[in-house]
């Protein structure tokens, strides 16, 4: 538990740290470590019904190149200690380096540490994916990104395009809004706020009146998960469970 409102770490807090906080609900990701969103993500400790907001940078060609760049660097460095570790190790010690992570010193000799070539060619190969998608798809990286998470269908259950994106992100805030008495005004407002993000369509173009079951079927037809409900008089917005399995809101 703690008392601030944002914890910003750096890969110290990937393992070992359990938190348990109700207020926790965001969780923003900076790297593109297969490893490292497992534990980042597993830091929060969930219970039955928790929600939690997974945010992934879509980082651009010039990033992606950057990081290839030092991974292949790294991998070279790697095969120059394999082949005279003892040096290495000495040239670490002189020089007040950590012998690690390329190899380390056990009480009869000096073992090279293979898991750095392993990790190395794995997120260069991640990389070189991911940089030759890009530049016919701008959101390659996310997709990638949330392909480490077994999360591959979520990017098509949401929808590519950008405008059905920001209405999801628009009707997330909007649930913790609470209700708002019910009027044509509000509903006028419903179809226009629709119509914004999705586009219009004939039957809006009409003076009839708009309803909660035109807008919810609207939002149904794209995949998004959310609702308008109505209580007592009063609109709110909700957001719906869907069955991975059935494809259905429960």
């Amino acid at each position: 538990m703690f008392d601030e409102d944002i914890l910003i770490t750096t890969s110290i807090l990937d393992n070992g740290i359990n938190l348990i906080d109700d207020k926790l609900t965001n969780i923003v990701i900076l790297h593109l470590d297969a490893i490292k969103y497992v534990q980042s993500i597993g830091r929060k400790r969930t219970k039955s019904g928790d929600r939690v907001t997974i945010w992934l940078t879509n980082f651009d060609f010039g990033y992606l190149n950057t990081r290839r760049g030092r991974v292949k660097t790294l991998l070279a460095e790697f095969y120059e200690v394999k082949k005279a570790p003892e040096k290495y190790c000495i040239l670490s010690y002189d020089t007040g380096r950590s012998a690690m992570p390329y190899a380390y010193v056990t009480h009869t000799n000096i073992l090279v540490n293979d898991l750095v070539e392993k990790k190395s060619k794995f997120e260069l190969a991640f990389l070189d994916k991911v940089i030759s998608e890009i530049k016919d798809d701008p959101d390659a990286c996310i997709k990638a990104q949330l392909a480490f998470l077994n999360a591959d269908d979520y990017y098509e259950h949401l929808g590519n395009n950008k405008a059905e994106w920001a209405l999801y992100k628009k009707l997330d805030e909007y649930t913790q809004y609470g209700y708002t008495p019910k009027s044509k005004e509000i509903l006028d407002k419903i179809k226009e706020f629709l119509c914004k993000y999705l586009g219009k369509r004939n039957n809006e173009h009409s003076d009839r009146g708009f309803s909660l079951l035109q807008a919810n079927n609207r939002l149904k037809e794209h995949n998004i998960p959310f609702e308008f409900i109505e209580q007592n008089g009063y609109i709110a917005v909700i957001k719906v469970e869907i069955s991975s399995e059935e494809g259905e809101s429960e």
